[in-house]
């Protein structure tokens, strides 16, 4: 994972210096204007404030009523709260339908292992037994070659 985010860095990278070089080579023989940065001093900005003022005048004037805003701002609120509300509701049914089914999985796993468990139970009492019957197998053989080699 760390091997692709340096990939990604490092074509990135390399992405953006490509990009600065092709800018470079592009604008490297763009001419500068001669008055860039230059100000003329005799130049007259009254204009463009008679221009802002003649706006500003024409601009119609809204008046604001508080109990309007108000009563919107507690409908807003009111419908927020209710929307919390819901959300809350909603949420709490999830949480105990997923508590429900978390139950339903366990009890299902518990059930299982202990079928499980059963089993390797028998199993083993099984092999038990023919262990048994194969140590008394082995003891009768034993028996009877002490019987034969006595004879």
């Amino acid at each position: 994972m760390a091997k692709k985010g340096k990939t990604l860095r490092n074509l990135f990278l390399l992405g953006a210096a490509a990009a600065g070089a092709y800018y470079y080579i592009k604008n490297k023989n763009a001419k500068v204007p001669d008055d860039m940065g230059e100000e003329d001093p005799d130049e007259d900005f009254s204009e463009d404030l008679d221009s802002a003022a003649d706006q500003e005048a024409k601009r119609p004037y809204v008046s604001l009523d508080y109990k309007t805003i108000e009563g919107k701002a507690q409908q807003f609120a009111a419908k927020v709260e209710d929307v919390a509300s819901k959300a809350s509701n909603q949420f709490e049914d999830l949480v105990s339908k997923a508590a429900g089914r978390v139950e339903e999985f366990f009890d299902d796993k518990k059930g299982a292992i202990k079928g499980v468990a059963e089993d390797v139970a028998d199993k083993a009492e099984e092999a038990a037994g023919k262990v048994e019957e194969k140590a008394e197998e082995i003891a009768e053989n034993i028996e009877k070659k002490a019987d034969e080699f006595t004879e």
